[in-house]
């Protein structure tokens, strides 16, 4: 070591003598565990290892210089052990200084040996060390270290400064300077002053307040509580800090609004050093209430109150500061201007640095937005809610007391009524709805220059805008994007201002981004920036409205179909997150319910409107008029959620249709009509309605009625003419279509008929349950009319649990003919129409049927024919013109045309002529059996006729007695007995004759037997006069007896009889369930000779029935 120069300059040279090994320090851990060694996760330092040598060792030139060093023994430490406490080895660390030491080593390493620890880096020998001088400008003694005298500033001098090569650096810059590069100093070995100049930089800031937010700065900063934002400068000498509040609009996307007003104006703000004597007392004094400019710019010594380093007031142009000393300062909004939101102070840092270090505040302003709506069922939130559009707002200042409160009056809000901030109506969110899609289109392909329009239309009206101004933002740093404000103006003076931003993303789905303001306005008693527009989102929206200012909001004009909304107090938050104020509109609301006659639940499918009552008050049933029309039960049920959330009205249940919910009643008059009801129903009489609205909403209840059945019923014959005397049933039965569905238990019917039968039958259904039985048999209603007649309330049918009609179906048939008549068999079925086709029935209507049942008179035909050529013909080859001619006795047949035409083919040898023959009516028939009738008025009389041999006899009543009497034999043959014969109840046969033959149901065919030959007197002489001689009745044995049926015999279903038609054997028998099959036998002579024939044939069916059976049972 050697000691250089003299008193305040001198100096020390010489080697270092490490204590371990060359190296100058050694890195140890700031704590070592008990053994002394560095321990795991400690800072490494730098620790002086050795002391100075009094000698050098490199080899030196002829000039003294250095020519190389020698290589040493020692090694450097490239790694240092680190030991947890317990002294086990954890891992090594491999130095900092390692790239210093391959610099200063005997042989540089590559740096991928030099990461190797196991590679030894060997030291040279002879290495040179300088201690530093350190100074402070403008010392009085420079070369003193130990004296600290400051001058006024002048040129330091350093003495006996070695010749050389020397660095001079900075240690430390002046206040409000930047600290210089180190430079190179040449110290030539001559006796002039040496001049060396190191020049430094001023500290250059800039502060700028800005309108807008910033997400990379508190974004969960929140409306009431403000947490304190930080900036700090940026690689690029730049910082950013936004306002406290929520984000809102683009702000959330971190995207700056084309309608923010760029530089603040008029704000005061002030800058506190944080590193000053009071310290930490001192920020927190900072960081207190707001006081004012004046207050601020006065110093203070007291610890509670510090002296700003700076105070200003903002302009449209960042604030500069230069010479600000570095470190920490807490930037402070002294006082926030007007519209704008205040902000905690800020924290930055002023940075020993020479560029200009820029500094911003993006600070939010206010924003106020009034949302009216109505819920969309008008009473439940669960439901939805709708724009209500047509209501008219103005916002009043609030009137405030001395003491800046506001003022009320019986509990209601005052306000400047004579000074309103604004006035607009809301919209339903449908007039500038399609405008964005329809203005980016045209922007798109077009551009937007003056002169161009935008043009959009709303359902059936079109609206449009034409180009009014451009405006280009203004770019407060070179990478802001590109803004374009631009303004169309509407036909009707309504502004839309559009804000138009470039995308700077290539990878963009779009090259703009695009924001709207619709029904734009300016508001300049407020202040510069105050406006109030129409959001995207339906919202009125209000900016820049001073922060803590009172304002009332009021609904001056009623959309129609609503209630007026009361007053609101609009308090502005100093907060940046959007203040939504909701105004409800409560609807107009009437329930209008549609139930059927004594039921209580809803009738689905009737078309009801209501109607405005006209200038009179009355109805009138035209679109002009016409307020609102549905089909009930079109609304839907009420599910189980309504139950939950207790949307039932009382009165209903979960699953029952819900009746219709009339919506934006004005108060007023109305009418309720039904246009069109349900089937099988009449349609209500007009219901007036004086509505008036009401918190709770009312239900408006009507019935209707179902319709009854009038049926006109008429009887008439063949040419038209009107009968009397006909009776008729009439039956009603249940639709089987129906089955399985519930209805009522009672008819609905408004009659009182005697023999009226209402009757309810019940079936088993498919779950197993008893209930009415839809197939039953029964009728339930039967009802003997007369014809012609009108029936009136007859019921169309049954009404269901739902309301439904359940029509029934109506037969109808003849059971009494009038006298003379045939009983028409037709069973005539029908339902009543559910309307009258093209409408309704009306009120009172009723539902129409008119029935004509035609009859025809009754006929039967009567023949005079031999007995002996009758059994001729039967017995001849002409018998198969009577086999299809049957006889019918106690059975019910017509005479068909087919029928007649049999009879027709008869032989016509087997008529008489000559024979006259009356019919007379049976009054009555004494107690010996004998019929009493007027021999003096036969109802029929005639003479058979060959040519005609069959008279019809027609108009004889059905189910009348009548004789057949011969009033005059023709000759040759006998008299027949007087034939009773009775027509059937119908009309429609011969039902029954005693001493004929009934063929086909219709004919009689009376038989007369030629006297005998003996019996026939001589032809009486001219001269004498023939002799009268009683007419001979032959005795009891020797009359021919007439067949008598056999005893009948029935086997299971098997029906069998025998009857002889003659006392020679010839007969009939007949077999089947009712004797449908016959089979003729022939003559043997006597009758008694068929038994062993019958009796073979009776076991042959019953062997038949028996396996019949047997074969059933299987």
């Amino acid at each position: 070591m050697a000691l250089s120069g003299d008193g305040e300059q001198a100096y020390l040279t010489g080697s270092w003598k490490s204590a371990q090994g060359e190296e100058s320090h050694r890195e140890s851990s700031l704590y070592q565990n008990e053994t002394g060694q560095n321990l795991n996760d400690e800072v490494l330092l730098d620790d002086n290892n050795g002391k100075f040598e009094k000698s050098m060792n490199p080899v030196y030139d002829q000039h003294g210089l250095v020519t190389y060093y020698q290589q040493s023994k020692d090694t450097y430490d490239k790694a240092t052990k680190l030991y947890d406490r317990n002294g086990d080895f954890v891992r090594s660390q491999n130095s900092d200084n390692l790239e210093a030491y391959n610099h200063a080593a005997y042989a540089v390493q590559e740096h991928t040996l030099l990461q190797t620890e196991n590679k030894p880096l060997s030291h040279r020998q002879g290495e040179a060390y300088v201690m530093e001088n350190t100074w402070i400008t403008s010392e009085q003694y420079p070369n003193d270290p130990f004296a600290s005298v400051m001058t006024e500033g002048s040129t330091d001098i350093l003495e006996r400064v070695a010749a050389g090569s020397y660095i001079m650096e900075e240690l430390q810059a002046p206040k409000g300077f930047v600290k210089a590069l180190p430079m190179g100093i040449l110290v030539k070995e001559n006796n002039e002053v040496q001049r060396v100049t190191m020049t430094d930089e001023a500290t250059k800031t800039e502060f700028s307040k800005t309108d807008g937010v910033d997400i990379t700065a508190s974004d969960t900063a929140s409306s009431d509580t403000a947490s304190s934002d930080t900036a700090s400068s940026d690689t690029g000498g730049k910082s950013v800090v936004s306002g406290s509040g929520l984000r809102s609009d683009k702000a959330e996307k971190g995207e700056n609004s084309a309608f923010d007003c760029g530089y603040v104006t008029g704000a005061v703000l002030g800058l506190w050093k944080t590193e000053s004597a009071h310290g930490a007392e001192a920020a927190q004094a900072v960081s207190g209430e707001n006081q004012t400019a004046s207050e601020y710019a006065q110093i203070d010594a007291d610890v509670h109150q510090p002296a700003p380093a700076a105070v200003w007031t903002t302009t449209d142009q960042p604030h500069t500061i230069a010479h600000l000393p570095t470190g920490e300062y807490l930037w402070k909004e002294i006082q926030v201007p007007s519209g704008f939101v205040s902000h905690e102070p800020v924290t930055i840092t002023v940075a020993e640095r020479p560029e200009v270090q820029k500094y911003e505040i993006k600070e939010d302003h206010t924003r106020i937005e009034v949302e009216k709506y109505c819920l969309e069922n008008g009473k439940d939130r669960a439901d939805g809610e709708t724009a209500v559009g047509g209501a008219e707002f103005t916002l009043y200042p609030a009137k405030l007391d001395a003491n800046g409160q506001i003022c009320y009056e019986n509990g209601l809000l005052q306000y400047e009524t004579a000074s309103p901030v604004v006035r607009w109506i809301t919209d339903d969110g449908t007039t500038y709805r399609d405008f964005p899609a329809a203005f980016e289109t045209m922007y798109l392909e077009h551009g937007a220059k003056p002169g161009s329009s935008v043009m959009w239309d709303v359902g059936e009206r079109l609206y449009r805008a034409e180009f009014e101004a451009e405006y280009q933002k203004e770019r407060l740093k070179p990478a802001d994007p590109q803004q374009t404000v631009l303004v169309y103006r509407m036909e009707n003076g309504v502004k839309i201002r559009i804000g138009v931003t470039k995308e700077q993303d290539p990878f963009a789905d779009h090259l703009y981004r695009f924001e709207y303001q619709f029904d734009w306005k300016a508001l300049p008693q407020i202040n510069p920036y105050a406006c109030t527009y129409l959001t995207l989102e339906n919202h009125q929206r209000f900016d820049y409205l001073p922060a803590g200012a009172s304002y009332v909001l009021v609904e001056t004009k009623v959309p129609e179909g609503f209630a007026r909304a009361g007053v609101v107090l609009v308090t502005v938050k100093d907060t940046g997150s959007v203040q939504l104020y909701r105004v409800e509109n409560e609807e107009g609301t009437l329930l209008i319910s549609k139930v059927y006659e004594n039921g209580g639940k809803e009738l689905a499918g009737a078309r009801l409107a209501l109607y405005r009552a006209n200038e009179e008050g009355g109805l009138t049933r035209s679109s002009r008029y016409l307020f609102d029309t549905w089909v009930s039960g079109s609304d839907g049920r009420y599910t189980e959620l309504d139950a939950i959330n207790r949307r039932i009205p009382q009165g209903y249940a979960q699953g029952d249709l819900k009746p219709h919910r009339i919506r934006r009643l004005t108060d007023g008059l109305y009418w309720l009509a039904e246009q069109e009801s349900p089937d099988y129903y009449t349609t209500f009489l007009p219901v007036q309605i004086e509505y008036q609205w009401q918190p709770e909403i009312r239900i408006v209840r009507v019935n209707d009625r179902p319709v009854t059945g009038t049926l006109k019923l008429e009887k008439t014959d063949s040419a038209g003419n009107m009968l009397q005397g006909a009776v008729f049933e009439l039956t009603a039965y249940r639709d089987m279509s129906y089955q399985g569905r519930t209805y009522q238990n009672t008819v609905h019917q408004n009659m009182s008929y005697q023999n009226a039968v209402c009757k309810n039958m019940k079936y088993r259904g498919s779950a197993g349950q008893d209930t009415e039985n839809p197939a039953s048999p029964e009728p339930v209603l039967r009802l003997r009319l007369e014809a012609p007649s009108e029936t009136k309330d007859l019921p169309v049918g049954e009404v269901l649990e739902d309301g439904t009609v359940r029509p029934f179906w109506y037969e109808l048939r003849e059971v009494v003919p009038p006298s003379g008549y045939v009983l028409n068999p037709e069973v005539i079925r029908w339902q009543f129409e559910p309307d009258l086709g093209a409408a309704s029935y009306p009120w009172r209507g009723t539902a129409q049927k008119k029935i004509t049942v035609t009859d025809r008179k009754t006929r039967i035909v009567i023949a005079k024919v031999d007995a002996d050529a009758m059994k001729t013909a039967e017995a001849s080859e002409d018998q198969d013109k009577l086999a299809n001619v049957w006889r019918m006795e106690e059975t019910t047949a017509e005479v068909n045309s087919r029928q007649k035409q049999f009879l027709d083919t008869w032989p016509e040898d087997i008529f008489l002529a000559g024979a006259e023959l009356a019919v007379y009516g049976i009054v009555k028939i004494n107690e010996a059996g004998e019929p009493v009738y007027n021999e003096d008025t036969p109802l029929v009389y005639w003479t058979t006729e060959k040519e005609a041999p069959w008279h019809a006899l027609e108009g004889l009543k059905a189910g009348g007695e009548y004789l057949l009497k011969e009033v005059k034999a023709p000759e040759g043959y006998e008299y027949f007995e007087p034939v009773r014969f009775r027509i059937s109840e119908d009309g429609g046969r011969i039902a029954w004759a005693d001493r004929a033959d009934i063929w086909n149901g219709t004919a009689l065919a009376v038989k007369d037997k030629k006297i005998p030959e003996q019996e026939i007197p001589d032809e009486p002489k001219p001269d004498k006069p023939p002799k009268e001689e009683g007419k001979k009745t032959p005795p009891d044995d020797d009359r021919p007896k007439k067949p008598e049926i056999q005893p009948r015999f029935r086997i299971g279903r098997i029906l069998a009889w025998y009857q002889p038609s003659s006392p020679d054997g010839t007969g009939w028998l007949y077999l089947g369930p009712d004797g449908r099959w016959k089979i003729r036998l022939p003559q043997v002579g006597d009758e008694r000779k068929t038994v062993l024939p019958v009796v073979l044939i009776l076991l042959s069916a019953a062997g038949l029935g028996i396996v019949g059976k047997r074969k059933h049972n299987r």
